[in-house]
This record gives C-alpha cells, sequence and structure tokens, in this order.
C-alpha cells in the first residue's frame, strides 16, 4: 500500500483503486488522506464485501456487497465435493453493487 500512494499522487491517468475487501480501501483512504487526497475529487475507490461498519465511513465508500458467511459455506462446499470426487456445481450468490460516495460519474 504504502509503494502505491506515490504513484497514485503522481495521477499517471489512474483513475480509480479496486480493493480486494472493504477494510483495504479504509485503510487506503486514511493513508490518502495524509497525502492531501480524497475520493472521489483525486480518484475513486471500491471496496469489496459490503461491510456493516460502512455506515460510520464518509466518504460513503462505494462496495460490491455479498453475503460472507453464504460465500464461506459454498467454498466448504466446493472443496468437498472436489476431495470426493464429486461434480463441481457452480452458484451464483446474491451480490450488489453500492455506489456509495467514492466514485465520481465517469465522463
Amino acid at each position: 500500500l504504502r509503494e502505491l500512494l506515490p504513484t497514485l499522487a503522481d495521477d499517471e491517468g489512474r483513475t480509480a483503486l479496486v480493493c480486494s475487501n472493504d477494510l483495504y480501501a479504509i485503510e487506503l483512504l486514511d493513508e490518502t488522506r495524509r497525502l492531501g487526497l480524497e475520493p472521489p475529487r483525486d480518484f475513486g475507490l471500491v471496496g469489496f464485501d459490503g461491510l456493516s461498519l460502512l455506515r460510520f465511513i464518509r466518504p460513503a465508500l462505494a462496495t460490491l456487497a455479498y453475503p460472507t458467511r453464504e460465500t464461506g459455506a459454498a467454498a466448504v462446499d466446493l472443496a468437498l465435493s472436489l476431495l470426493e470426487g464429486k461434480p463441481v456445481v457452480d452458484r451464483i450468490l446474491p451480490h450488489a453493487f453500492r455506489a456509495g460516495e467514492t466514485l465520481a460519474a465517469a465522463t
């Protein structure tokens, strides 16, 4: 993360950062503020989880929300099926994009 921040400040055409989870996005939000950068003015920021604690974060973080318990259970089912030599069943779990306030409209 710390290696990324100087390149973000240089603005080499980056428009958004997508984090693998909401906690990383919150950490990135905090660190970029120390550099004087703020989403969505300077860059877009998206997390991945839909954590309930996001209601306390400002600006509201854009995130892809999904059911973490169901995802974990599906992963265990998949692993057990593979270990037992059973056919793997594709599953699409419910998910929703929450736009938040950390993304600017595309221009």
